[in-house]
Protein backbone atom coordinates (compact mmCIF):
# COMPACT_ATOMS: atom_id res chain seq x y z
CA UNK A 1 0.00 0.00 0.00
CA UNK A 2 1.69 3.25 -0.93
CA UNK A 3 1.69 6.06 1.39
CA UNK A 4 0.10 9.40 1.18
CA UNK A 5 2.78 11.11 -0.76
CA UNK A 6 1.75 14.81 -0.13
CA UNK A 7 2.81 14.29 3.60
CA UNK A 8 5.89 14.07 2.38
CA UNK A 9 6.37 16.68 -0.40
CA UNK A 10 8.49 19.74 -0.39
CA UNK A 11 5.89 22.79 -0.44
CA UNK A 12 8.46 24.54 -2.70
CA UNK A 13 8.45 22.18 -5.15
CA UNK A 14 7.86 22.78 -8.77
CA UNK A 15 7.98 19.23 -10.03
CA UNK A 16 4.87 18.20 -8.46
CA UNK A 17 3.39 21.81 -6.71
CA UNK A 18 3.70 20.22 -3.22
CA UNK A 19 0.89 17.53 -4.20
CA UNK A 20 3.96 14.39 -3.97
CA UNK A 21 2.96 13.02 -7.28
CA UNK A 22 4.57 14.05 -10.79
CA UNK A 23 2.39 16.76 -12.87
CA UNK A 24 3.26 14.85 -15.93
CA UNK A 25 2.61 11.61 -14.85
CA UNK A 26 -0.08 12.09 -11.60
CA UNK A 27 0.88 7.76 -10.91
CA UNK A 28 4.33 8.19 -10.30
CA UNK A 29 5.46 9.87 -6.76
CA UNK A 30 7.48 13.02 -6.96
CA UNK A 31 11.45 12.55 -6.13
CA UNK A 32 11.04 15.43 -3.24
CA UNK A 33 8.82 12.75 -1.28
CA UNK A 34 11.03 9.54 -2.03
CA UNK A 35 13.88 11.92 -0.91
CA UNK A 36 12.44 13.05 2.33
CA UNK A 37 11.29 9.40 2.85
CA UNK A 38 14.91 7.92 2.36
CA UNK A 39 16.36 10.51 4.77
CA UNK A 40 13.51 9.86 7.32
CA UNK A 41 14.50 5.94 7.28
CA UNK A 42 18.07 6.84 7.35
CA UNK A 43 17.47 9.06 10.51
CA UNK A 44 15.79 6.81 12.24
CA UNK A 45 18.20 3.42 11.38
CA UNK A 46 21.18 5.98 12.60
CA UNK A 47 19.24 5.95 16.06
CA UNK A 48 18.62 2.62 16.66
CA UNK A 49 22.66 1.81 15.36
CA UNK A 50 23.85 4.04 17.99
CA UNK A 51 21.53 2.45 20.64
CA UNK A 52 19.08 5.04 21.39
CA UNK A 53 15.60 2.92 20.30
CA UNK A 54 15.70 -0.82 21.69
CA UNK A 55 11.84 -1.83 20.34
CA UNK A 56 12.82 -3.73 17.37
CA UNK A 57 15.81 -1.92 16.16
CA UNK A 58 18.38 -4.60 15.09
CA UNK A 59 15.30 -5.87 13.00
CA UNK A 60 14.33 -2.50 11.34
CA UNK A 61 18.21 -2.00 10.80
CA UNK A 62 18.66 -4.87 9.02
CA UNK A 63 15.89 -5.07 6.91
CA UNK A 64 17.07 -1.38 5.67
CA UNK A 65 20.22 -3.30 5.13
CA UNK A 66 18.68 -5.57 3.45
CA UNK A 67 16.59 -3.51 1.22
CA UNK A 68 18.99 -1.72 -0.28
CA UNK A 69 20.85 -4.35 -1.08
CA UNK A 70 18.29 -5.07 -3.07
CA UNK A 71 17.08 -2.49 -4.71
CA UNK A 72 20.61 -1.08 -5.39
CA UNK A 73 22.03 -3.59 -8.03
CA UNK A 74 24.87 -0.80 -9.13
CA UNK A 75 27.83 -1.45 -6.82
CA UNK A 76 28.80 2.32 -6.95
CA UNK A 77 25.47 3.33 -6.08
CA UNK A 78 25.85 0.59 -2.85
CA UNK A 79 28.89 1.50 -1.96
CA UNK A 80 27.73 5.53 -1.68
CA UNK A 81 24.67 4.23 0.56
CA UNK A 82 26.68 2.14 2.74
CA UNK A 83 29.39 5.11 3.40
CA UNK A 84 26.95 7.28 3.86
CA UNK A 85 24.72 5.77 5.86
CA UNK A 86 26.29 3.01 7.91
CA UNK A 87 29.40 4.75 7.87
CA UNK A 88 28.21 7.93 8.15
CA UNK A 89 30.93 9.27 6.54
CA UNK A 90 30.71 13.06 5.01
CA UNK A 91 30.20 14.19 0.99
CA UNK A 92 34.02 15.03 1.19
CA UNK A 93 35.31 11.91 2.47
CA UNK A 94 33.20 9.91 -0.21
CA UNK A 95 34.31 11.64 -2.84
CA UNK A 96 38.14 11.70 -1.81
CA UNK A 97 37.64 7.76 -1.44
CA UNK A 98 35.77 7.50 -4.22
CA UNK A 99 37.33 9.80 -6.75
CA UNK A 100 33.84 11.36 -7.73
CA UNK A 101 33.41 16.04 -8.14
CA UNK A 102 31.00 17.07 -5.52
CA UNK A 103 28.23 17.43 -8.24
CA UNK A 104 28.86 13.87 -9.72
CA UNK A 105 28.67 12.88 -6.03
CA UNK A 106 25.49 14.62 -4.96
CA UNK A 107 23.29 13.76 -8.43
CA UNK A 108 24.20 10.20 -8.00
CA UNK A 109 23.42 10.66 -4.28
CA UNK A 110 19.71 11.98 -4.85
CA UNK A 111 19.45 9.05 -7.27
CA UNK A 112 20.33 6.76 -4.74
CA UNK A 113 17.62 8.76 -2.25
CA UNK A 114 14.54 8.34 -4.69
CA UNK A 115 15.04 4.71 -5.39
CA UNK A 116 15.12 3.35 -1.60
CA UNK A 117 12.70 5.85 -0.70
CA UNK A 118 10.46 4.16 -2.81
CA UNK A 119 11.37 0.93 -1.77
CA UNK A 120 10.79 2.01 1.51
CA UNK A 121 7.42 2.98 0.86
CA UNK A 122 6.31 0.04 -1.23
CA UNK A 123 7.94 -2.42 0.74
CA UNK A 124 5.24 -5.69 1.60
CA UNK A 125 3.68 -6.65 3.98
CA UNK A 126 4.47 -3.46 5.49
CA UNK A 127 7.04 -0.04 4.40
CA UNK A 128 9.94 0.67 6.26
CA UNK A 129 8.40 3.81 7.65
CA UNK A 130 8.75 3.91 11.43
CA UNK A 131 5.16 4.96 11.82
CA UNK A 132 4.38 1.88 10.03
CA UNK A 133 7.06 -0.30 11.10
CA UNK A 134 7.31 0.27 14.99
CA UNK A 135 3.78 2.07 15.31
CA UNK A 136 5.10 5.56 15.74
CA UNK A 137 4.74 8.45 14.09
CA UNK A 138 7.30 10.19 12.44
CA UNK A 139 5.87 12.33 9.76
CA UNK A 140 7.33 15.69 9.54
CA UNK A 141 5.30 18.09 10.80
CA UNK A 142 4.03 20.97 8.85
CA UNK A 143 4.47 24.08 10.20
CA UNK A 144 1.10 26.09 12.16
CA UNK A 145 -0.30 28.80 10.73
CA UNK A 146 0.24 31.40 13.25
CA UNK A 147 -2.87 32.64 15.15
CA UNK A 148 -4.86 35.00 13.87
CA UNK A 149 -5.57 38.33 15.99
CA UNK A 150 -9.26 38.15 16.36
CA UNK A 151 -11.55 41.04 15.88
CA UNK A 152 -11.11 43.78 18.17
CA UNK A 153 -14.30 44.90 20.30
CA UNK A 154 -14.77 48.41 21.10
CA UNK A 155 -15.72 48.92 25.15
CA UNK A 156 -19.31 50.31 25.61
CA UNK A 157 -18.89 53.54 26.94
CA UNK A 158 -22.50 55.30 27.96
CA UNK A 159 -22.68 58.80 27.65
CA UNK A 160 -21.93 60.98 30.33
CA UNK A 161 -24.18 63.53 31.85
CA UNK A 162 -23.22 67.35 31.04
CA UNK A 163 -22.26 69.05 34.17
CA UNK A 164 -22.38 72.85 33.81
CA UNK A 165 -18.92 74.25 34.76
CA UNK A 166 -18.65 77.12 36.97
CA UNK A 167 -17.73 80.63 35.56
CA UNK A 168 -13.76 81.33 35.88
CA UNK A 169 -13.16 83.91 38.48
CA UNK A 170 -12.67 87.27 37.35
CA UNK A 171 -9.47 88.95 38.42
CA UNK A 172 -10.05 92.31 40.01
CA UNK A 173 -9.15 95.33 37.65
CA UNK A 174 -6.03 96.43 38.02
CA UNK A 175 -5.08 99.70 39.43
CA UNK A 176 -2.75 101.97 37.81
CA UNK A 177 -0.16 103.52 39.55
CA UNK A 178 1.41 106.46 39.77
CA UNK A 179 4.52 107.04 40.07
CA UNK A 180 5.24 110.80 41.67
CA UNK A 181 8.02 112.56 40.32
CA UNK A 182 11.26 112.44 42.24
CA UNK A 183 12.98 115.83 42.60
CA UNK A 184 16.47 115.68 42.52
CA UNK A 185 19.07 118.96 43.88
CA UNK A 186 21.71 119.00 41.80
CA UNK A 187 23.46 120.95 44.15
CA UNK A 188 23.43 117.60 46.45
CA UNK A 189 24.00 115.55 43.55
CA UNK A 190 26.92 117.16 42.57
CA UNK A 191 28.56 116.94 46.10
CA UNK A 192 28.10 113.42 47.05
CA UNK A 193 29.21 112.32 43.50
CA UNK A 194 32.38 114.61 44.36
CA UNK A 195 32.69 113.44 47.71
CA UNK A 196 32.77 109.39 45.88
CA UNK A 197 35.35 110.26 43.84
CA UNK A 198 33.33 110.96 40.63
CA UNK A 199 35.00 113.33 37.77
CA UNK A 200 33.84 116.79 36.92
CA UNK A 201 32.71 115.33 33.48
CA UNK A 202 30.62 112.34 34.51
CA UNK A 203 29.36 114.15 37.03
CA UNK A 204 27.93 116.99 34.12
CA UNK A 205 26.90 113.50 31.96
CA UNK A 206 24.83 111.97 35.06
CA UNK A 207 22.98 115.82 36.04
CA UNK A 208 22.20 115.98 32.06
CA UNK A 209 20.75 112.33 32.31
CA UNK A 210 18.47 112.94 35.69
CA UNK A 211 17.70 116.59 35.98
CA UNK A 212 17.30 117.84 31.77
CA UNK A 213 15.34 120.33 32.69
CA UNK A 214 17.58 122.46 34.55
CA UNK A 215 20.03 121.91 31.59
CA UNK A 216 21.87 121.90 29.77
CA UNK A 217 24.89 121.40 32.50
CA UNK A 218 28.79 122.72 31.37
CA UNK A 219 31.43 121.76 33.62
CA UNK A 220 31.25 125.59 34.54
CA UNK A 221 27.70 125.48 35.59
CA UNK A 222 28.90 122.20 38.34
CA UNK A 223 31.96 124.44 39.30
CA UNK A 224 30.08 127.43 40.57
CA UNK A 225 27.75 124.86 42.12
CA UNK A 226 30.58 123.44 43.88
CA UNK A 227 31.91 126.32 44.87
CA UNK A 228 28.65 127.91 46.10
CA UNK A 229 27.81 124.71 48.42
Amino acid sequence: MSPDWAVFAAPTCTTCKGSGLLISSPDSPCGCSLRRIARIVHRRYRQEVAGRFRRNGRTFAADVEISARRTLTDPLAYHIFAMHVIEGLDSVAICARLGLVKYEYFNRWYSVESRLGHAYATSAPYSLLPREYMGLTIYPMLPCRPPQPGPRFTPVRPPLRPVALPAPAMAPEAVPMVLEPVVIDPRKFAKLALKNGKSLRSIVTELNAIAPGSGPWRQSQVKRLLLAA
